[in-house]
């Protein structure tokens, strides 16, 4: 299992009375606090230094949750939910209702307004299903920060978390810490490193979709570092053979929430014959590299649909498939793997601006 760890206590507001949260220091400044939402809509105040680079808001509550506004320490609104919405680009899935949990990274990226000394306001919404504010709901949110201005290199810490059996494996074993040598050789040029640790879990084999949220995932998280990515590999994903690997959410938390983790899935890296030859070791390293970066914040330069981009500047806008697999059929963040009969096309690279997002993801340290 995961091991236990002690941490000190912290105090958690909510409405007027007071809780404890035990969270394991890691070196990030953090503090939490509860809001009551008013006419669906609430303020976390977050005060900012000079030290600061970048900081990462999580919210948690009974009901969908989105962000609608981030206001500086001068109180100009920086970001408006929908300026993001309904665009064909990508900035962060914070401003979209999606889960009952959120996670939102500010900045993203070198052009978006940079962290200065003030009182910055992060404002939630909380919504129904048929997009209607709600009242009342209590939102559990967590600030953390970090204090790196050097944005040339970084390291991201990842608990790889073997579900029940799979590290019975010896093949897979193998398979996977290869992957990671692959997923540092990726990753490396740009200034990015990895740290891993290995665990082992009785999560079941047949992982749960972890974009849709599960208690399984909260659980796990809740035992690694307020600095760890929480890796799982299984044998498949919603029982499907399809999934290479899931992301949490764009980006992910760094505390415990339902979708904290990032997923992979053995057997479809593996290949027809279900046996890893260097192709598929490859493959699966480049797989940790992708979700792991979209953890970090990074979205598909391109979906699948060739409708829908990321709101990356040095990433060719194409429109089709034959164009973008010739553009950009070599990034790491490219949304499928562009194979012929007989091999892959090695997806390693990442833009300036595409690493420039992972860098100031407050877990890169």
């Amino acid at each position: 299992m995961l091991p236990p760890g002690g941490c000190p206590v912290r105090w958690t507001i909510i409405g007027l009375g007071f809780l404890t949260a035990c969270v394991e220091d890691k070196g990030f400044p953090s503090s939490t606090q509860g809001l009551v939402t008013t006419n669906g809509t609430a303020v976390l105040s977050i005060e900012v230094d000079a030290s600061m680079t970048s900081f990462l808001v999580t919210g948690v509550a009974s009901e969908l949750l989105a962000i609608d506004s981030i206001r500086d320490g001068d109180g100009e609104t920086i970001l408006q939910w929908d300026d993001w919405y309904t665009q064909p680009t990508y900035l962060t899935a914070a401003v979209w209702p999606l889960a009952t949990d959120l996670a939102l990274n500010w900045p993203v990226r070198a052009e978006d307004v940079p962290l200065s000394p003030g009182i910055w306001e992060v404002e939630f919404s909380s919504v129904s299903t048929k997009g209607v504010y709600l009242d009342g709901v209590k939102i559990e949110a967590t600030t953390q920060a970090k204090s790196d201005a050097d944005l040339t290199g970084g390291t991201v810490k990842v608990v790889i978390a073997y579900a029940e059996g799979v590290d019975e494996d010896v093949e897979v074993v193998s398979a996977v810490e290869d992957a990671v040598e692959r997923w540092r050789e990726v990753w490396g040029p740009v200034g990015l490193s990895v740290s891993e640790r290995y665990a082992t879990t009785d999560i079941p084999a047949n992982l749960p979709y972890v974009g849709d949220g599960h208690s399984d995932f909260e659980d796990l998280s809740d035992q690694v570092g307020s600095d760890e990515v929480l890796v799982i590999v299984g044998e498949t994903i919603r029982s499907e053979e399809v999934y290479y690997g899931v992301s949490g959410n764009i980006p992910g938390s760094l505390i415990s929430t339902p979708r904290s983790a990032v997923t992979i899935g053995w057997l479809a890296n593996s290949g027809l014959d279900g046996s890893f030859s260097p192709d598929d070791i490859r493959l699966m390293g480049e797989t940790m590299a992708h979700e792991v970066s979209h953890y970090a914040g990074l979205f598909h330069p391109v979906e699948t649909t060739f409708e829908l981009w990321d709101a990356v500047s040095d990433t060719v806008n194409c429109e089709d498939q034959l164009s973008c697999e010739h553009h950009l059929g070599d990034n790491l963040m490219f949304p499928y793997p562009v194979c012929s009969t007989f091999s892959c096309t090695p997806q390693d690279q990442l833009t300036e601006i595409q690493a420039g997002i992972a860098h100031r993801y407050t877990g890169t340290q």
